[in-house]
């Protein structure tokens, strides 16, 4: 593997992957920490010294008297660098594992959200159900309170046509026996009729008299409710009988 002093790095990104792969190599050398100086002036001195050095070696200014430097450096402080090395790799484990932890904690709390979003998931379902079964129960009462009132307005509709039907008929009753108490009726007499008033010799003593009293009188009545008529009716009929009766005998006397 060819020494990285070696190597000659044209453009800038050549130099930055020499700078980085210096930096990665020597600051395992020069790997002295805080705690290893008495103030924090002589901490800063060191790093400069350390930049001075890796700016050195990447630009190939004095490498012979960089790179003995560096090897002295490394023989005195033999012992503090394996030390460091050491800690650093302590401190290497320490920031994995604690990286691990904050990954792991991550992790964990990311299940979480994602347990309580499938739970509020599953709630939002759960009341959407519950919302569709009670909309479709409203719409199964909706409907069968319309079944209800269609069944009561057909019950109605019925009774009223059957009112009618029933008024109608008593009217077409009543019409009929209104019109049958109009209908002339022939009279029947003995051979021959007797003459009517004012013709030929017959006087008024000879028409028929009308009986008048209370049990003839009771026998209309009786006969006048059973028929479905009014008294005033029957009279107007029985006067209407009798004087086609007297001109249907003065016709049969003027033929004879």
């Amino acid at each position: 593997m060819p020494d990285v002093y070696d190597v000659d790095f044209e453009d800038e990104r050549a130099l930055l992957t020499k700078d980085a792969q210096v930096r990665r190599r020597y600051l395992r050398i020069f790997n002295k920490r805080r705690d290893d100086f008495e103030s924090d002036l002589q901490y800063d001195n060191y790093l400069e010294m350390v930049e001075e050095l890796i700016f050195k070696l990447v630009n190939n200014v004095d490498l012979v008297q960089t790179r003995a430097f560096i090897d002295k450096y490394r023989r005195d402080n033999q012992d503090l660098i394996a030390r460091n090395q050491a800690k650093k790799a302590d401190d290497d484990r320490t920031e994995a594992e604690r990286v691990a932890i904050a990954e792991r904690q991550r992790l964990a709390k990311l299940a979480q959200l994602r347990q309580q979003d499938d739970i509020l998931e599953e709630q939002r379902r759960m009341q959407r159900r519950q919302e569709e079964a009670e909309q479709l129960l409203r719409i199964q009462k909706g409907d069968e309170a319309v079944a209800r009132l269609r069944k009561r307005r057909e019950k109605a509709n019925r009774k009223k046509r059957k009112k009618e039907a029933a008024a109608a008929a008593a009217a077409k009753e009543q019409e009929q026996r209104s019109r049958m108490a109009l209908i002339p009726v022939r009279p029947t007499y003995p051979n021959p009729p007797p003459a009517p008033i004012g013709v030929g010799n017959v006087s008024l003593d000879q028409r028929p008299q009308q009986r008048t009293d209370d049990r003839s009188r009771e026998l209309r009545n009786r006969a006048a409710a059973a028929a479905g008529f009014r008294q005033r009716l029957v009279y107007q009929r029985a006067l209407l009988e009798f004087e086609q009766s007297l001109h249907f005998a003065a016709l049969q006397h003027g033929a004879g």
